[in-house]
């Protein structure tokens, strides 16, 4: 299940956008290159658990990671 979000900026580029937590990544967002609709995922069960367990322990690495996405165009 995916919901749509709008960027108010088009990306240039195609992104896919994973929330971190210690060593786990976690897809958020996927943005196509000239499109300001994306999609986001909603936090998973396995994601729930891990912001728990961050926030037991302050001192772990987190945060948003985008990639860069390849695309290939239609013609």
């Amino acid at each position: 299940m995916t919901n749509d979000v709008i960027n108010k900026r088009t990306p240039v580029r195609g992104t896919m956008v994973f929330d971190r937590f210690g060593d786990k990544y976690y897809l958020r967002q996927i943005w196509t290159a000239g499109n300001s609709t994306g999609i986001e995922c909603p936090k998973s069960r396995a994601e729930k658990q891990s912001i728990k367990a961050m926030q037991a322990s302050l001192n772990q690495d987190l945060g948003p990671v985008e990639l860069a996405l390849n695309t290939v165009a239609q013609h």
